[in-house]
């Protein structure tokens, strides 16, 4: 059990593409037969199994977010980047659900604070020669 958890839920280390897709899959795999297995518990009269069926997809669907992150992380070792990139990246996810599915005023504040984000972003980029802009020069 302890090489599972290290093996998706540990930050250290690095990972290659292949097994990121292959150990980002089986999570989601299972998150989702957990889900749909789930399905049955809301259809029942019972009110103890309708928050059992409410409580044990988003058990699993926590766990397969702490999963992603560390698999995220560590593809960002693998990229020679600090894991820390992996809050840009959760901000801008956070930023286009805003901007996609959100009332008008939450989608201009949204609209602002990525505008924000996408010149600090670029700005950190160029500054750290992250996509190959190393001969560039600062000028």
């Amino acid at each position: 059990m302890s090489e599972r958890l290290d093996r998706y839920l540990s930050f250290r280390g690095r990972l290659a593409p292949l097994p990121f897709f292959l150990r980002e899959l089986s999570p989601n795999i299972t998150a989702a037969v957990i889900t749909f297995a789930s399905i049955p518990l809301f259809a029942s009269g019972s009110r103890v199994l309708r928050w059992a069926g409410l409580f044990v997809p988003l058990a699993s669907l926590v766990l397969l977010a702490m999963g992603t992150i560390s698999l995220i992380v560590r593809r960002f070792h693998d990229l020679n980047l600090s894991g820390y990139h992996a809050i840009w990246f959760a901000a801008v996810e956070v930023t286009w659900v805003a901007i996609t599915y959100g009332p008008p005023e939450a989608i201009l504040l949204a609209a602002r604070s990525n505008l924000f984000l996408a010149g600090t972003v670029a700005w950190y980029a160029r500054r750290q020669s992250v996509w190959g802009c190393a001969g560039v020069s600062e000028g």
